[in-house]
């Protein structure tokens, strides 16, 4: 394979000649930081004028975390630049950049030059800030469809507003060039959401620093906020499909007032984002306390070893209240319970325990990391950024009521909602 990919893309107007665009990229380095691009870029996308640069030095005033990658271009700085975002390079220079393949993303085509440098990227990355790139259109498509699922932030406005407001002196552009590259855009966002892609689209009226400002908050919440849809559609087929395995829980079934709220989290839910959820029913969730790895054949039903009842055994009864209910990365929907982790009265005996269970069901068992009860999940029809913003508000404010656990089981699920299940064991706290 190549150590270089080219795309040619060409763009008309009525009235106007033809533009290629000609991107270049270090292969290498693309597809070798496929993943850790997909998790740190950002891309802001938008005409030229529609505030891109604005809306980037709000976003890193609130957010250290985000740092404006430079741009190396022969282009002839201007006194409107922000300090830092452009390096200007003679032609020979820029050139002899290219040829050693300084560049990780660059535009060949047409006049002017722009460039990314791999070692700006390399040391973004290394000190764990996300690397901000803009682009009007076809340098995002191209770099989409190169790397895949990378967050980005479409820029729009009326077409007339943004063109008044450009800053390219050269070429200004005009209000149906806006208009097209918004159109374009767009085309490019229905892409995004076929591929369940993460993208957040604002708007800027231009109405000063508050506006960006709220703006780049926005950008901030959908940046460190945003939905994981590998690990989605890893959860959505594990559901989809039996699997059995082996787990201690607490909780089966929940007191009255428990479920009665539980319900009441469904209808909030379902009013806020039509019905675009899987929800667990209510009398069956329940927080897990030694988790078994799921398995797509059943385990042998074998009596339970001692170790578990005498880690158990001196354990009291256990109250338990909440932290609050959050929608996670991967889409899940889980309610924090404190105490965070099962208060055994020993990790050495819970951890034998997890052991014996291991070895007698030959799967395996260790100890929840934290304890939670999943209550359902949002499903890919609801990926949209205000959608998922309405969620995490609605669920924000929402308080279970505590409960006192008395009793665990032992289960042997044949599904993860653990709709049908044998009970293994019963253990009485004291």
């Amino acid at each position: 394979m190549s150590n270089t990919d080219h795309a040619h893309q060409r763009e008309t107007s009525p009235n106007t000649k033809t533009v290629v665009y000609q991107w270049y990229s270090n292969f290498d380095c693309l597809q070798h930081n496929k993943d850790m691009l997909k998790q740190s870029l950002l891309i802001l996308a938008g005409p030229s004028g529609s505030g891109k640069s604005s809306i980037a030095i709000a976003l890193s005033k609130i957010d250290p975390t985000c740092l404006i990658l430079r741009n190396y271009t022969t282009r002839a700085l201007r006194l409107t630049d922000y300090p830092g975002h452009f390096v200007c390079l003679s032609e020979h220079d820029f050139r002899k950049a290219h040829t050693e393949k300084q560049f990780f993303l660059a535009r060949l085509q047409p006049y002017p030059r722009y460039g990314y440098k791999a070692s700006d990227l390399k040391e973004t990355l290394f000190n764990r800030r996300y690397p901000v790139l803009m682009f009007r259109h076809s340098g995002a498509k191209y770099l989409l469809e190169s790397v895949g699922a990378i967050s980005t932030v479409f820029v729009e406005g009326e077409p007339k507003e943004i063109a008044m407001h450009s800053r390219n002196v050269i070429s200004p552009p005009t209000e149906e060039g806006v208009n097209n590259t918004l159109v374009k855009n767009r085309q490019l966002q229905e892409k995004m959401a076929q591929e369940h892609w993460p993208f957040f689209r604002v708007t800027n009226h231009y109405r000063g620093e508050n506006e960006l400002l709220d703006i780049a908050q926005q950008i901030k919440y959908f940046l460190h906020t945003k939905i994981d849809v590998t690990a989605m559609h890893q959860r959505e087929i594990s559901l989809a499909e039996p699997r059995y395995g082996i787990s201690l829980v607490a909780g089966r079934p929940f007191p009255q007032d428990i479920i009665n709220s539980l319900e009441d989290v469904h209808t909030r839910l379902i009013h806020v984002a039509q019905r675009r959820f899987t929800l667990h029913n209510p009398t069956l969730v329940h927080l897990t306390i030694l988790r078994g790895k799921s398995s797509p054949t059943p385990c042998s039903i074998v009596p339970p070893p001692q170790e578990v009842a005498l880690a158990i055994d001196s354990v009291p009864p256990v109250t338990v209240s909440w932290s609050g209910i959050s929608l996670d990365s991967d889409g899940a929907i889980r309610a924090y319970a404190i105490p965070r982790t099962w208060p055994f009265s020993s990790n050495d005996r819970a951890h034998k325990a997890a052991r014996a269970l291991s070895r007698i069901y030959d799967s395996h068992i260790s100890m929840q990391p934290l304890l939670w009860a999943t209550l359902g999940m949002i499903r890919t029809t609801a990926l949209q950024q205000n959608t998922l913003n309405k969620v995490r508000d609605l669920l924000s404010h929402i308080l279970l009521p505590k409960i006192t656990i008395t009793q665990l089981k032992l289960l042997h699920y044949h599904d993860i909602y653990m709709k049908k299940v044998d009970t293994l064991e019963t253990y009485d706290l004291r």
